[in-house]
């Protein structure tokens, strides 16, 4: 690789030392000229026949095996202790992270740009961190540009947030790829949002590459691992009592699959134990609690994807971080391992660390502050320490009540912590803290008695197998095997409850009326029932029997926020503004990441003619989704002529843009805004569907 041109620099690096008045990391656009393996031959028909899950993608059959020099955007985050490179124009993936004290790629960067038919349309090229959401494999935009915006906040913390929609279900994605000023590490936070009425599926792995080595063990917590169909075996060390943590011992077992669990604690690191250097992932309780190791067979047969997907940098593995416990296939229905499903119109958001461990002869566990590996030595114990950002603090090593140490430390991020303990041997109590953060106890393990065998067949229960159909986007075998369990047992209001949602997901208002309605002629207190009820009616124009509905829906948690929503919604249409503001304020109070209710806000109070309040509700909206199109047309409503309708028009940078200028026109449009629909769509590019929905 090499750049061809200076860069851009928006924020000049400032050194960073401890103690420094703010100090800030630096983020820096330039154009990288890379070795290129293109893809071509796009369909110009969305996939349909072969994958309908990821309509309206297109399928991409062409694969080069001669490289071409190709220039890339490249975003770069730096600080005086770690460099992070995102390709904006590859899915917004984190193309390699380096550890500068010691020169060392933590997050694995390929030396080429090598597109294979890996991924759910196509075209995928390995190495870095990669987004995947919607349905297993990897996302269909995983190859395609994204929309992105890079700032430096007033913490002097570097930002590229990447993100776009999965076009199949309407969830919008983003990954906000922070860089404090004084850290080693970087941060991913990822920010979902259901912008439907209905389920959708719940699907979410962060796919990290790093370099393979003999000398590689992974510290994975958890004592077993997880298939892709849900079978369970030990782990580290399996039943024929080969510890299968150490890459070299995979030899026999070809290409493997370990999703590791059975611990609270949210942390895995993949270290080398010859250079001493390893590669770790942290994040809070309730973060990314799912943990995945991915190897190509170390025989031939995985042999050939190092040539496949590189040229010179060598073979590399995969650990993956997920908000589940394994990437389920179909088989895995019958274990405790589903597929899970997003609430309609509700939002997840959750935090993860990517950082370098050094010099700790492995890990014994790794706390928010750091890594830490406890060694028994003659002389005693000996803790060494990997911090993650600058500590100012006390080390402090306890055996039941009595204090074996207690040392002020100053940590830098690319420090060493090396104390030892005299006269403490294996299996002593104790307890080592730092500034307070208790980092490890011989007395705790963490680990959890999680059940992760089934009695039985779960797939033998036709809801069950129904039910994971609709939530791998196979709705048509979903809807017949409900139907097929009401025409066995008809009082299966569940079952009822989903063929109403499953017909209204259609567009046949009729049948799922008649069927939500069915289910309240037995149940009048059924919320889910009541939520697809109101919709129906709503999108009838029977305002009065939606607003019954979505007032019975809302006494349900799992309803109320988006129940509000609707009655906003309906508000709004029947421009009674100030109900609009009311409602939208309580589906806020229960859900303040709901976007829809925001951009309610900020709708209703333009048209008040209330600026200010309009410009703080999309200064809220902009908060939690720097990339929201919407606020930006939103503000060029409010000041047209000022700039802002090109600020606009600059923020899609995706591929197939076209979809999100008509999501937004919809959204206007299904508020009866039909001026403001207009003029969304005056400005899409062409495209059928938009002159369709102009005409």
């Amino acid at each position: 690789m090499k750049r061809i041109a200076l860069y851009f620099t928006l924020l000049l690096a400032i050194p960073i030392l401890l103690g420094s008045c703010n100090p800030k990391s630096q983020v820096s656009e330039y154009s990288e000229t890379i070795l290129t393996y293109p893809f071509s031959d796009t369909s110009y028909l969305p996939i349909i026949a072969k994958r309908a899950d990821i309509y309206p993608y297109t399928r991409i059959d062409g694969f080069s095996h001669e490289g071409v020099e190709q220039e890339w955007k490249m975003v770069k985050l730096e600080n005086d202790y770690v460099e992070v490179y995102i390709t904006p124009e590859i899915g917004g993936k984190v193309w390699g992270a380096v550890d500068k004290s010691t020169g060392k790629e933590f997050i694995y960067m390929n030396d080429v740009v090598k597109f294979r038919d890996v991924a759910m349309r196509g075209p995928w090229t390995s190495g870095g961190i990669e987004w995947n959401s919607g349905v297993i494999g990897h996302h269909p935009g995983g190859a395609a540009p994204v929309n992105y915006k890079v700032f430096v906040d007033d913490a002097g913390t570097a930002h590229c947030v990447v993100g776009g929609t999965d076009l199949p279900s309407h969830l919008q994605w983003r990954v906000d790829i922070s860089l404090p000023p004084n850290s080693s590490y970087f941060e991913t936070t990822t920010f979902w949002y259901n912008d439907s009425p209905f389920y959708q599926a719940y699907y979410q792995w962060n796919n990290a590459a790093v370099k393979s080595a003999e000398d590689l063990r992974f510290y994975f917590p958890g004592n077993y691992r997880l298939g892709h169909g849900g079978e369970a075996d030990p782990w580290p060390v399996d039943k024929d009592g080969v510890d299968r943590s150490w890459y070299k011992n995979n030899v026999p077992f070809g290409h493997s699959s370990y999703h590791i669990s059975g611990s609270m604690d949210n942390y895995f690191v993949s270290y080398y134990h010859d250079e001493d250097f390893g590669s770790g992932h942290w994040s809070p309780v309730d973060g990314a609690f799912g943990k995945k190791i991915w190897l190509w067979s170390l025989a031939r047969n995985g042999g050939i994807w190092e040539d496949l997907l590189t040229d010179t940098h060598g073979q590399y593995v995969e650990v993956q971080s997920g908000r589940m416990l394994n990437q389920n296939s179909v088989s895995s229905g019958r274990t405790p391992f589903k597929q899970p499903r997003f609430v309609p119109y509700n939002a997840d958001k959750w935090v993860e660390r990517w950082f370098p461990v050094r010099g700790t002869g492995g890990v014994t566990r790794v706390a928010e502050p750091g890594s830490v590996h406890i060694k028994y030595l003659p002389e005693g114990l000996q803790i060494l320490f990997s911090p993650m950002f600058e500590l100012q603090g006390k080390l402090v090593v306890r055996s039941g009540k009595e204090e074996l140490m207690a040392e002020d430390v100053t940590l830098l991020p690319s420090d060493l912590l090396d104390r030892t303990v005299d006269g403490i041997k294996e299996g002593t109590a104790i307890e080592v803290l730092l500034d307070n953060d208790l980092i490890y106890s011989s007395e705790k393990d963490y680990l959890i008695d999680r059940p992760h065998l089934s009695p039985g067949d779960a797939l033998n229960d036709p809801f069950v197998q129904a039910r994971e159909l609709e939530n791998r986007r196979s709705y048509g075998e979903a809807l017949e095997t409900y139907l097929d369990l009401l025409e066995a047992e008809s009082m299966r209001l569940d079952a009822s409850e989903r063929v109403a949602e499953l017909y209204f997901r259609m567009g046949d208002l009729e049948r799922a009326g008649e069927y939500a309605q069915g289910i309240l002629e037995i149940d009048a207190y059924l919320p889910g029932a009541y939520f697809i009820y109101a919709c129906v009616r709503k999108a009838e124009g029977d305002f009065t029997d939606a607003r019954d509905g979505f007032r019975w829906a809302l006494r349900s948690l799992e309803y109320r926020s988006s129940a509000y929503q609707q009655l906003a919604e309906m508000d709004l249409m029947e421009q009674n503004l100030q109900g609009a503001l009311q409602n939208a304020s309580l589906s806020l109070a229960f859900n303040e990441l709901n976007l829809n209710s925001h951009k309610i806000l900020a709708i209703a109070n333009r048209l008040l003619g209330e600026s200010a309040s309009a410009d703080k509700a999309l200064e809220g909206l902009l908060e939690i989704d720097p990339l929201n199109h919407f606020a930006l047309f939103e503000a060029y409503m409010l000041r047209p002529g000022s700039g802002t309708l090109d600020a606009f028009n600059q923020s899609f940078k995706n591929e197939m843009a076209r979809e999100e200028y008509l999501e937004i026109a919809l959204f206007y449009e299904g508020l009866a805004l039909h001026e403001e629909a207009i003029k969304v769509l005056a400005e899409a590019p062409d495209y059928p569907v938009v002159d369709f929905w102009l005409a």
